[in-house]
C-alpha cells in the first residue's frame, strides 16, 4: 500500500473491562456471559508504521471521535468529479415495436394465420 502511496491508519477498540459475548447456553438458546477479549496490538502497530499511518488505541466513543478527527486533520485528498453524461432512453422504441408485434400476432391468428384443428 505504500508504495500505491496510501497510508493505513489503525484503530484498536479495546474495553477497559469485560465485554459481553454471545454463546450457547445447554439447551441451544442464544446467552451473553462476560468474557475477556485479547487482541495484538503490536500487529495494528506494525501495519500503520509500515504504510507510513498511525495506530490508535481507543477505550471510549469520545477517544474513537478524537481518533477520526486526527486522521481527517492529516488526511486531505482532492477529488476529481467526473461529469454525467446524459444517456438518451431507447426503452420506448423498443416497447412500441414489442406492442406492435404482440398485436401482429393477435390480428393475424385471428384472421389470416388462423388455425385449423
Amino acid at each position: 500500500m505504500k508504495s500505491l502511496g496510501g497510508k493505513i491508519y489503525t484503530i484498536g477498540i479495546v474495553s477497559k473491562s469485560q465485554t459481553l459475548y454471545p454463546t450457547k447456553d445447554e439447551q441451544g438458546r442464544k446467552a451473553y456471559e462476560y468474557v475477556n477479549i485479547a487482541f495484538d496490538e503490536t500487529v495494528l502497530r506494525n501495519i500503520a508504521e509500515l504504510t507510513g499511518g498511525a495506530y490508535y488505541r481507543v477505550t471510549s466513543l469520545s477517544s474513537l471521535k478524537e481518533s477520526y478527527v486526527d486522521i481527517d486533520k492529516l488526511e486531505k485528498t482532492l477529488l476529481e468529479q467526473r461529469e454525467r453524461e446524459d444517456a438518451e432512453d431507447i426503452f420506448p422504441a423498443f416497447l412500441f415495436w414489442a406492442l406492435f408485434a404482440l398485436l401482429a400476432d393477435i390480428v393475424l391468428s385471428n384472421t389470416y394465420l388462423r388455425r385449423i384443428p
